[in-house]
């Protein structure tokens, strides 16, 4: 009996379905030539090619189990999550986006309402190929009655008086100042609500000091026909007086409003020459604002009608007799001047335009954050951004410009001058599109003005007097010869428009009641009803009764009413309870076992501004509603394209240096990344962290939001907290990183790359050069292998890299002629580009 096996020559390297079909046939053609007929119909070849067929799926199957076996070939989402978990690593679903939205009320609110419920849900609109976002309130607004103010106060030499009850009631005057001055300030707030208009009653106008001039008149004798003086109210047209001596004088132009007969030919001494031209004036009722008083040895006193520097215009007059003289009008102040500011508690606002040294002091120009106009006395946050040390000081009037003195370098031995390295700011703002109907509190009237809620404009409650509302204020720049204090005798804030604010969280709320009924066994599961889980949302009751989500049971004793979630496919979530040793089991029942948690939010939900404007809930009281800035936050869940799957395979691994508690910068910028807010977003996607950036023992943590715009002042202080911890809190937030030292989150700085550029080449297309490097050159870039970031903090971004993309749009370009930039850009440590302006010019 033959006990060897001899294996006939094949080619054992095929793989693949049409590789083996060809080894098959020619070891047929080798093996049994006399088989000619190799058409697709024979049955030989069909069983070669079943043969084929079935080797086909060994080996892709074998392919399968080898590339799946190991973590960095493994393309399957299920096979990566279940391999990351063997190191607790849980792949995270969809980060949901956030967005601030204004809702405008349709009625004035007599009693306490709410107006925002809990979920409360707004979209995106309905387009052909996008799909709808929603959004959900996670938090109810309660509104107090808004015909009326929360709170009035009035601020004097930094003292304040509580005058809520006297601004509400149209029965009691109140007086804000005893004597007006620079800084202080009348202080209007609603708990709830901004308005866009603000109703005032005077009791007693404000008024400063009128201008006043006089006229010393000469005799008739002195005077010839055509002379003249010109009288200028500094509101109405100029006014011309005609002297007529012989009483048929009239100038070439005639008489008329503006031009005035002052007929003198029945005159003979200097006071009756004043007598006549007082009538003259006084004559004048409706086009001059200048009345004549009293006459004193022909000495005719003038005064202007109304106060104000307005009044203090110059008499002129051409009559040659040396007697004839006049002074003024001049004298006249404008009393309260003041700016309407609302506010929104950023001190982070512009560079200034000029540093010098005072020795000693820095002074700070503020052309381009004040403007032009007076603005004493703001107060202005003077940052020296290196380090973050930073003073608050007013700005002063140099009569030509704002600036502000500091008191010290700022920390600084030798002080920088350059006016980036610093950064200026208050944080009251002035309203946009203002109209000040009281005309400095002058006369009763409305103050308009354009609602502060845009992208770069955010009205925000704030703590004045101990008090949180939503405040606008009236701040005094000047008060120059007041004569009349102002008094108060009424306000209203709902002469116009009015409006709440709420953030909204991308995604809906979901109840599976019942997600099951216990059966009172170890290790039970229940699958939810909806996809797309998102993270952190979940709140699981057995029998009516909340029970607390754990990462894992180490740690759960058994009678802990623990359980975890546990994600599958398209992000499903399983809810897993113990075993009775780590983990209560549940109680058996009937229908007894409930899971409300939110979904939804595969989708990007970082939709621009004024794109969620439609009310899915509504609401009674609400006319409107929008997102006056952009919703951001927005993360694709880890798996969700090959791209972020690859990247789950790197983030995993490095889950393991750092847990809960960071040791260095590279354990904060991972935990930064990983980081979630009350909410369940998770708003940074880049981090970058600068050892000792604001001195010994200090951390600068440089985040990018999601969508590359810079974070809210709420979740960089909410990340400060993360890490920094607050003892005091209830209950106490821990301390996330090393004792001895301490995290303080800034934004990153962006740097516009302008791009000015001649491309030569037929057929190209201009638009599809600027959308390619708008893709490029933005901080969160990624490369190929869709990981490694495009471009580094501190980085350089190079001309030849700029040419190098546009050559890259198409291969018709043919020359790329580079003017801006004239130079590489040399980024900062802090910094991250953006395209900014991109002029390109395509020659065909």
């Amino acid at each position: 009996m033959a006990t060897d096996l001899t294996i006939p020559s094949f080619d054992w390297t095929a793989q693949y379905y049409p590789e083996l079909l060809e080894a098959l046939i020619q070891f047929k053609r080798t093996y049994v030539p006399e088989h000619t007929d190799e058409s697709a119909y024979d049955g030989f070849m069909q069983l070669l090619s079943a043969f084929a067929c079935v080797g086909h799926i060994n080996n892709s199957m074998i392919d399968l189990v080898a590339n799946e076996s190991t973590l960095p070939t493994s393309k399957l989402v299920e096979q990566v999550r279940n391999m990351l978990r063997l190191i607790d690593y849980e792949m995270a679903s969809a980060t949901p986006a956030q967005a601030d939205i204004v809702y405008e009320l349709s009625k004035v609110l007599l009693v306490v309402t709410e107006v925002v419920p809990l979920l409360a849900q707004a979209a995106t609109k309905r387009e052909i190929g996008v799909e709808t976002i929603w959004y959900e309130a996670l938090a109810a607004l309660t509104v107090d009655p808004t015909d009326e103010f929360s709170s009035v106060f009035a601020e004097e030499s930094g003292a304040f008086v509580d005058y809520t009850m006297e601004a509400n009631a149209p029965t009691i005057n109140w007086t804000p100042w005893s004597t007006p001055a620079e800084k202080d300030a009348i202080y209007f707030g609603h708990s709830h609500i901004m308005w866009d208009k603000l109703g005032l009653w005077l009791a007693t106008p404000m008024e400063g000091t009128k201008a006043t001039g006089t006229i010393q008149f000469v005799a008739k004798a002195s005077l010839v026909d055509g002379e003249k003086f010109v009288l200028d109210d500094g509101t109405n047209s100029a006014v011309t007086f005609w002297f007529n001596q012989t009483g048929g004088y009239t100038p070439s132009g005639g008489y008329d409003a503006t031009n005035i007969e002052v007929d003198i030919s029945g005159d003979t001494t200097a006071g009756d020459v004043a007598i006549t031209a007082k009538a003259a004036i006084n004559g004048v009722t409706t086009g001059l604002l200048i009345t004549g008083g009293a006459i004193v040895a022909a000495d005719l006193s003038l005064e202007n009608d109304g106060f104000g520097t307005a009044g203090n215009q110059a008499i002129t007059e051409t009559v040659v007799n040396a007697g004839f003289t006049f002074s003024g009008m001049s004298s006249g102040t404008d009393g309260v001047v003041g700016i309407w500011e609302y506010y929104d508690g950023d001190f982070v606002k512009a560079d200034p335009d000029a540093v010098t040294d005072e020795t000693g002091y820095l002074r700070l120009r503020l052309d381009t954050y004040l403007g032009a106009a007076n603005r004493a006395g703001t107060k202005i946050r003077v940052q020296f951004n290196s380090t973050g040390a930073y003073e608050d000081a007013f700005s002063a009037w140099s009569g030509s410009y704002n600036y502000v003195d500091t008191s010290s370098y700022l920390g600084q031995t030798v002080p920088s001058t350059t006016p980036a390295d610093y950064t200026v700011g208050s944080d009251w703002e002035e309203f946009t599109g203002l109209t000040d109907g009281t005309e400095h509190l002058s006369q009763n009237g409305d103050v308009e003005f354009d609602l502060p809620q845009t992208i770069s404009e955010n009205w925000v409650a704030g703590i004045v007097n101990l008090v949180t509302a939503y405040w606008m204020r009236f701040r005094v720049i000047t008060a120059a010869g007041v004569t009349v204090d102002p008094v108060f005798q009424y306000g209203r804030l709902d002469q116009g428009k009015q409006y709440v604010y709420r953030q909204v969280t991308q995604g809906k709320t979901q109840s599976d009641n019942p997600l099951g009924s216990s059966d009172g066994l170890a290790d039970q599961e229940f699958e939810t009803t909806q996809d797309n889980y998102i993270d952190g949302s979940g709140e699981p009751y057995v029998d009516a009764e909340l029970w607390t989500v754990v990462a894992n049971f180490l740690q759960s004793k058994s009678t802990d009413k623990h359980c975890r979630v546990k994600l599958g496919k398209d992000d499903r979530a399983t809810l897993v309870f113990g075993d009775g040793i780590n983990g209560k089991i549940p109680p058996a029942g009937v229908g007894n076992v409930r899971f409300d948690y939110r979904h939804d939010a595969d989708d990007d939900g970082n939709a621009g501004y004024n794109t969620i404007v439609v009310d899915k809930s509504g609401l009674s009281y609400v006319n409107s509603l929008w997102n006056p800035r952009p919703a951001a936050g927005w993360k694709q869940a880890e798996g969700a394209t090959p791209a972020s799957l690859e990247l789950a395979k790197v983030d995993g691994p490095a889950s393991l240096r750092v847990k809960t508690v960071a040791l260095n910068a590279d354990d904060v910028v991972n935990m930064t990344k990983a980081y979630e807010d009350a909410d369940g977003a998770s708003p940074f996607v880049r981090a970058k962290g600068i050892e000792e950036g604001f001195g010994v023992k200090t951390l600068k943590l440089v985040v990018v939001a999601a969508g590359g715009d810079p974070a809210s002042p709420a979740q960089l202080d909410a990340l400060d907290e993360f890490f920094n911890g607050d003892a005091y809190a209830h209950p106490p937030v821990r301390k996330r990183f090393i004792s001895n030292q301490e995290v303080t989150s800034v934004n990153y700085t962006q740097e516009l790359i302008d791009i000015t550029a001649t491309v030569y080449g037929v057929g190209v297309v201009a638009s599809e050069i600027e959308n390619r490097l708008q893709q490029i050159i933005q901080p969160e870039a990624v490369k190929a292998d869709g990981i490694t970031w495009e471009w580094e903090f501190g980085a350089t971004v190079t001309r030849s890299r700029i040419i190098h993309e546009i050559f890259e749009v198409s291969e018709e370009i043919t020359n790329v002629v580079l003017a801006v930039p004239a130079s590489d850009v040399v980024l900062q440590i802090d910094e991250l580009p953006k395209a900014g302006t991109l002029l390109i010019t395509v020659v065909g």
